[in-house]
């Protein structure tokens, strides 16, 4: 296993989750909305909802979550723990053929322990 590249892999998943709680704040406290938001209007429903620097923080600790959920549930599926594991089970594979090994989601959950991100 090229463990190099599980720490890198790990790296960019855990850093698309904190890209994900940056955004979830710039979209609720910045002064237009961001050329990247496709649904405005969403974003005006927020903006009204919340009105206070915690409720920008709660937000996005809330979006962090459910981005860290959604990548979790994927590497779960990735390891055989979905129920398309009845159908096959796909395996990651460095550009040398070797497997980067099972049980990701576990792999990952301790990445972000020991990188401090997860206490």
């Amino acid at each position: 296993m090229n463990e190099r590249l599980l720490c890198a892999f790990f790296e960019d998943l855990a850093k698309s989750e904190e890209q994900a709680e940056n955004a979830a704040i710039e979209i609720v406290t910045s002064p237009e909305v961001p050329t990247w938001v496709e649904n405005h209007q969403v974003v005006n429903v927020l903006r009204g909802a919340l009105s206070e620097p915690e409720h920008f923080e709660a937000l996005a600790k809330v979006v962090r979550e459910l981005v860290h959920s959604a990548l979790h549930s994927a590497l779960v599926s990735l390891d055989g723990g979905a129920e398309s594991a009845e159908v096959g089970q796909l395996d990651l594979v460095d550009n040398e053929g070797a497997s980067l090994g099972g049980s990701l989601h576990e792999k990952y959950v301790d990445y972000l322990f020991e990188t401090g991100r997860m206490t």
